[in-house]
């Protein structure tokens, strides 16, 4: 596993778990990791990313 990955699932999961006065915190890490994966993505959006499609239902429940 790369580790951006392991980063990221990191953040997820300490988004989901952390203290209710840390939420803003980890919700904003965790979209500044993917914009910084989408930097390197040409022509994929995070609205891309979050839509319905092959993979994309996992990463809205988790994202929402």
């Amino acid at each position: 596993m790369s580790p951006e990955f392991e980063r990221l699932l990191q953040a997820f999961y300490e988004r989901d778990h952390c203290e209710p006065n840390q939420r803003g915190r980890c919700e904003r890490n965790v979209c500044r990791l993917i914009n910084d994966a989408l930097q390197r993505m040409p022509g994929v959006s995070y609205d891309h990313v979050l839509d319905p499609a092959p993979a994309g239902p996992m990463l809205k429940i988790t994202l929402s």
